[in-house]
Formats: structure tokens, sequence, C-alpha cells
């Protein structure tokens, strides 16, 4: 007995050096510059000169968090090399569109079981946003770019016809873009300096229209050709890149921002249209949802969520959010007897619908307002942050009314049909 005891204990012994806790280490990391704060104003570049020691060092990676600790800048990864890794970046922050406030640099250090954290403070102090014009599209063969400046009226003016209100974009800094153009080309006017910066010319011979939809974010300008295809292309005007969608199916609305390009394609045959979403949480890879009626608008609510408007199978509309990142579709309203014909969300978050019966504003908890804002009928609408302001487009007349609603006021009399028009930002 006492021997079975003896050896009972022994193995009881063996099993605690067994289940003896592993020595697990945790990364340190050392920012030496900057040594405190940070206040910047955007677009900006913040020098970091970090050390980072472990044993077991796997990565390192450094990005911009609000003060909800949520990324909201693109990630930069430093090569992590086990024991020590000293690195100095430059980081860049030129979101423009970040609204000032406190965020943070975070450092992030892991090894196989363990991660560490370090933290810079930053202030950021956006420039306020400016109203520098309107787009305006005007005339049934004859069009022009309109800016408005005060109460001045500066014309680009070109020939060549145009019939679809999604040909008209600008970028929201000192660039818009007019399609088609002469002979069914693409023109970019610089309208810091009022010219044309650049023509694309027709992708087929004929003088066709080629291209009926486009989208630009700060740094692209989005195409969708006739032949089903879509390009992506510089700034400057030169193609950098060319998509394939399925046969047979045309890109026919197109939104995009800094992340995500999405289009909505419809089979030439009509029917089924498919939201196609091409960006960071698809691994720039085309991710496709087909739905069995018609899309009528859509844009982006933040820099991750689709707001759009679909047409249900008896006769009247749902509104309905998208999360880019997760795929995830919610519905906000299931029933709404006016077709919505065009959404809009600003810079600050403030978002609109244009109704054949006037703008209704969609509240912050997606649903809508219970009256228009503004009552009446518009070809097209804009949105203005800077001033609060929303412009509106009826015949010829271009109005303004307030975010908070009301009687519009006159602003502009053209003397010719408004076909659309844009609102241009810049800080």
């Amino acid at each position: 007995m006492k021997f079975f005891f003896i050896r009972i204990s022994f193995l009881f012994f063996l099993l605690l050096l067994g289940c003896e806790k592993k020595e697990v280490s945790v990364p340190a990391i050392a920012i030496q510059t900057p040594s405190g704060s940070v206040f910047l104003a955007v677009p900006d570049t913040i020098e970091i000169t970090a050390t980072v020691s472990d044993a077991d060092l796997q990565s390192i990676n450094v990005t911009l968090v609000n003060s909800d600790y949520l990324p909201v800048s693109t990630t930069i990864n430093v090569q992590a090399r086990a024991p020590l890794t000293t690195f100095n970046i430059l980081f860049p922050v030129f979101d423009v569109n970040l609204p000032s406030g406190n965020y943070f640099i975070r450092i992030r250090a892991s090894n196989t079981d363990e991660q560490r954290s370090a933290w810079i403070p930053v202030r950021l102090q956006q420039p306020p946003l400016e109203r520098k014009g309107l787009l305006i599209t005007t005339g049934q063969n004859f069009n022009a770019v309109t800016q408005f400046f005060s109460d001045s009226i500066n014309l680009v003016l070109y020939n060549g016809p145009i019939d679809h209100r999604n040909t008209l974009t600008s970028n929201g800094n000192q660039a818009g873009y007019l399609v088609p153009a002469t002979n069914g080309a693409v023109q970019g006017f610089d309208l810091k300096n009022n010219q044309i910066a650049f023509t694309i010319p027709a992708q087929t011979s004929g003088g066709a229209a080629t291209f009926i939809a486009a989208a630009a974010s700060k740094s692209n300008l989005w195409l969708s050709l006739f032949d089903g295809r879509v390009a992506r292309y510089r700034l400057d005007g030169q193609q950098d890149r060319l998509f394939f969608l399925p046969d047979n199916e045309r890109a026919v609305k197109l939104v995009a921002n800094e992340d995500y390009l999405v289009s909505a394609t419809q089979p030439l045959a009509g029917g089924q249209t498919t939201l196609r979403v091409w960006g960071a949480s698809t691994g720039h890879q085309w991710h496709d949802v087909s739905f069995a009626s018609e899309i009528s608008a859509f844009s982006f609510r933040g820099k991750t969520l689709l707001l759009f408007a679909l047409k249900n199978l008896s006769g009247s509309y749902a509104l309905l959010e998208m999360n880019l990142v997760s795929g995830q579709i919610s519905t906000l309203v299931p029933v709404i007897k006016d077709p919505i014909l065009k959404l809009l969300t600003d810079e600050n978050g403030f978002t609109a619908a244009l109704t054949p019966v006037g703008v209704y504003r969609i509240l912050p908890n997606g649903n809508l307002s219970a009256n228009p804002l503004v009552l009446g009928s518009f070809q097209d609408f804009a949105l203005d942050p800077a001033d609060n302001l929303i412009w509106l487009a009826s015949g010829t007349e271009i109005t303004s009314a307030s975010y908070n609603g009301g009687q519009p006021q006159p602003r502009y009399n053209l003397m010719q049909p408004i076909l659309g028009f844009d609102v241009l930002m810049s800080r």
C-alpha cells in the first residue's frame, strides 16, 4: 500500500511538471519620435521612429485610429526582425474627409502568443470646407460646365450632346469630368485654372457615345463603357486598369471612394440588377450580389456602408444598406411609395433622397423623414456641406434650400434646360 501511494505521488508530480505554464514574452515598444502629442492639418506626414524588442517577434504594423480606437487609415506593415527591430517611417495622413478631432497612431507588435500596442496622440485640425462652384450640364445639343463663384458665372464650353444624369461627376478637389463630350470622348476639366486638363478619346470609331456612367474619387476616374467594360483612369487621363464584366452586361451606375468601386449592372435584355463591389475588403476582386428587380439609386454612407434603393415586385421601393466589409444587407425602410431617383451623403454624414415629389432626409437611424425637406419636382439635386444647403435644378432654374428644409430660394436662371449638376467642394 505504501509503495502504491509513493508511485501515485510520483506520477502526480510528473503531471504537475508537464502542466507547468509556458513562459510567455510580451513585445516591448519604445517610441523615440515624436516625443509627445502631434498637431497636424491634412494632408501631412508624421515621422515615427520606434524600437520593438521580443525574442519571438512576428509582426509590426502602424495605423491611425479614431477616439473609438477604430482604424481610419491604411495600415503600414513594418518588417519585423527578432529579437530587436528599430524602424523609421513617414506615416501619411492624406484623407481630407477625416473630421477634426482627437486620434491616435497605434503601433502594434505581435509574437505567436501576445501583442502589445503603443499610442501616439494626434490632434487633427481640418481647414473648413468651401464651395468652389457648381458643375452644370445644360441644353440639348450644347452643354457647359459652369462655375459659380459668389454671383459671377464662368463657363467652360464644349460641343457635344449629353443624355445621362450619371455622366457628370467631380472628385471634390478642383476637378470635374463630363461624359460624353465631343464625339463620344471624355473631357476632364481643371476648374482651378478654368481649362480642359485632358481628353479621353472614344473607345470605338464612328463617334458613338461609348461611355455611359462615370464616378470619381480623390485619385481616380472610373468610366463604364458600352461594351461592358469598366476602365480606371488616373487624374491625368491615363488609363491604368480595365475590368471585364460578364457577357451581355453593362454597368449603368457607378459610385467610388478611395477604398471601393461599386457598380450596378444589368443584362442588356433588362431584368435583375447585380451590385458588383470591388475594393479593400474583397481583396480587390469583384464580389457580386444580385437582385430580382431594379436598383434605382445608391450612395456611400461613410467609407464602408452602401445605401441603395430597390424596386419591389409590387412597384413600391425599399431602402437598404450593405456593409461592404462583411457583405451583410439590412432593410432600413421596407416600403416607400415614391420612386427614389437619387441618393447622396455629404462629408458630414447628412443623407438625402430625391423623389418625384421632393427631397427627403434619410435620418441617422435609416428612416425616411415624415415629410419632404423640400417639396417640388426637380431634375437633380446636390448637397453643399460648407453652407448646409441643398442645391436644386428645376427646368432652367437653380434654387437652394437649407438642410432644415423650407421653401427653395431662387439663385440662378441659365435660360437653358438643366440636365444635371454637382457641387465642387474643397478645403
